[in-house]
């Protein structure tokens, strides 16, 4: 690629195509990162506020299908009210309709539930919601998958559902590329 520096043309490998480099170009280039460096910021920090109010897990850790499951969560919060947790559980054929079930304080910030699981589940969703200081706040929806009553498992494996990440990633690669074009 080569500049004309008298009438900033640029040219690409010779072969006729040009176009002018516009002046306002940097500064709406600018403009574009910092709106995109703030955007990012905003998500990440609602993302964080989110993430940190709810912390669940569950036991036994590899569940079988039939058995008993019992949910701890603990909230971070001054008042917090109305603790559910929220289950959907899935055969091989299709999944159930979700069920909400009251969790109960066991102390202050922890509560649990217990749940048992049908027999032909070989997986499961749950989250938590709570009321926090007025606000209806979830936790992440986790995947669990659930062995068999004979000992094999045929679930999907226990994942976190992908979320905003993804924008994160794909605001961050538009930036890395913008400048990498600047640069040329």
């Amino acid at each position: 690629m080569k500049v004309n520096q008298v009438t900033k043309n640029v040219f690409i490998n010779g072969e006729g195509y040009h176009f002018k480099w516009v002046r306002g170009m940097n500064r709406m280039l600018k403009k574009i990162v910092i709106m995109t460096l703030l955007l990012f910021s905003i998500m990440t920090v609602t993302d964080a506020q989110s993430n940190n109010s709810i912390s669940t897990a569950y036991l036994p850790t590899s569940p079988i299908a039939g058995s008993n499951i019992t949910f701890y969560s603990t909230i971070m919060g001054n008042n917090v009210s109305q603790v559910i947790l929220w289950i959907e559980e899935c055969s091989s054929s299709m999944c159930s309709f979700p069920k909400e079930i009251d969790m109960v304080k066991t102390d202050e910030g922890n509560y649990t539930a217990t749940y048992t699981l049908r027999d032909d589940t070989i997986y499961f969703h749950y989250k938590i919601m709570a009321q926090i200081d007025g606000e209806h706040v979830e936790s992440e929806m986790y995947n669990v998958s659930v062995i068999n009553q004979d000992g094999s498992s045929n679930g999907e494996g226990t994942n976190n559902t992908p979320g905003f990440e993804m924008i994160e990633i794909v605001a961050v690669l538009s930036i890395l590329i913008a400048l990498s074009f600047k640069r040329r």
